[in-house]
């Protein structure tokens, strides 16, 4: 009996037979969209729990695959290696994007590419043995792997044997490292963010994030955007993950009583400290700012998939007792939540995001009809990199290389329009959503002009 993946092969045979591969691609950007309040489907998102118990055998599919391909006389084209943790803890995400993948190839009627699963375990080790089987199979075309640890433990093995690899990382460390990042770039959205906000004269810039590596790249990120936009940042601060309401009570205290001062403030003082040298006052000059020269937070970024988010909301609402005029910005996959889009506090607050009806909420009526389960948000990415190999496929007579991918320029995809750069990040342009009460409007739309580099 043939399993999924030999189906998968055997399906596209007969696209190949019937010459139906089409370059149109169903997500177009010049739908137009209007400002509107877009509904947000009830899309159930945790990895760890899926209701109908279903389970991907723990064999090397690979092996499945090549065997089938063999036994048939199948070439079809290009073959691209999906890096995927098919077993182990994450296996529900392995399979949404192979899912994704999949879907990729029989909604655009692909027929010049094959796709190989390789089962990565989940783990660095697991990665690096899967890329070399990949490649002992003649195979050059990575799609994968899923985490920041397993990309960093293929990058070296992939350049030394001119591999293309496009990652489902984010790790913006990985930049430079001859491998494409294809996951979404915290920095990206930042970026489009802090822009916006200033523009709208919204320039003092505060967070609380948790005290790791993601809090970490994170601050790093805000830090970089508000200094590229002449804003000023109020105040940072990293709360101990796991370590009860004290600690971030304190954290949310001191972001809710920050301040920036204009310049002109400190330059009175320097003033007033200089005079009483010269006058001989031996008495210390205190620095008390006037009320009305602070400005409070615009902006305060938290990090969305932080287990303690709800608990900080609330302390905000409980030191911030004036009037002032604040938004909250979610980082992280925010859109596809119900349940925070549902509460009520959150009315008001901001995203970056791809615009939710020109792409996302035409796939997941697909890959429901499909699978007869709802998509996890990002496994959209892997979508949108299956057709992208595809279409730099079609332009070079079945070459696919980084110089393809680069010179196509600017690519459609499900979270709109993408490229890729030469230090191996895929750029992306995102709305600034706002959450109102029924659901997310679209406040400021996305540039989708790619500047050449």
């Amino acid at each position: 009996m043939l399993n999924i993946y030999s189906l998968v092969l055997l399906l596209s045979l007969v696209l190949t037979l019937t010459g139906c591969y089409s370059t149109d691609s169903d997500f177009s950007l010049d739908e137009p969209i209007g400002d509107v309040v877009y509904k947000i489907s009830k899309i159930t998102e945790d990895i760890g729990k899926d209701t109908q118990k279903r389970e991907i055998r723990s064999v090397n599919k690979a092996d499945t695959v090549i065997q089938t391909m063999q036994a048939n006389n199948m070439t079809l084209g290009v073959r691209v290696a999906l890096l995927l943790p098919m077993t182990g803890k994450a296996s529900k995400l392995g399979e949404a994007m192979f899912n994704a993948a999949q879907l990729a190839v029989f909604d655009k009627g692909i027929s010049n590419i094959a796709l190989v699963p390789y089962d990565t375990k989940g783990s660095s080790f697991g990665s690096l043995e899967a890329i070399k089987q990949a490649y002992n199979d003649g195979i050059n075309i990575v799609v994968g792997p899923l985490f920041s640890s397993s990309s960093k433990a293929i990058a070296d093995y992939a350049s030394l044997h001119n591999m293309v690899v496009l990652s489902l990382s984010n790790d913006i460390d990985l930049a430079d490292k001859g491998i494409f990042l294809m996951g979404f770039m915290p920095s990206q959205e930042i970026d489009k963010i802090i822009s916006y906000a200033y523009a709208n004269n919204m320039y003092s810039i505060a967070a609380i994030l948790p005290n790791d590596s993601y809090g970490a790249t994170i601050g790093k990120s805000i830090r970089d955007s508000t200094s590229k936009k002449d804003a000023q940042i109020a105040k940072i601060e990293f709360y101990r993950t796991g370590s009860g309401d004290d600690n971030i009570s304190e954290k949310v205290r001191k972001v809710a009583n920050s301040y920036v001062l204009p310049q002109s403030v400190y330059d009175e003082y320097e003033r007033e400290k200089y005079v009483a040298r010269l006058i001989g006052n031996s008495e210390k000059i205190k620095f008390n700012p006037k009320e009305e020269d602070k400005t409070y937070p615009h902006l305060i970024f938290l990090p969305l998939n932080s287990k303690e988010f709800s608990r900080i909301l609330v302390l905000l609402d409980e030191y911030i007792t004036d009037d002032r005029e604040y938004k909250i910005v979610g980082i992280g996959r925010w859109s596809s939540d119900a349940d925070l889009l549902d509460n009520k506090e959150m009315w008001g607050a901001w995203l970056a995001s791809p615009v939710p009806k020109a792409y996302y909420e035409k796939f997941v009526p697909s890959y429901r009809a499909m699978y007869k389960i709802d998509s996890i948000r990002v496994s959209s990415i892997a979508y949108d990199a299956i057709s992208a190999i595809s279409l730099v496929a079609m332009e070079n007579n079945g070459a696919v290389n980084s110089s393809g991918l680069l010179r196509h320029g600017k690519f459609v995809g499900i979270d709109g329009a993408f490229r890729f750069l030469p230090n191996g990040i895929v750029e992306r342009h995102y709305a600034v959503l706002e959450i109102v009460h029924d659901g997310i409007k679209v406040i400021d739309f996305p540039n989708d002009i790619m500047l050449n580099y």
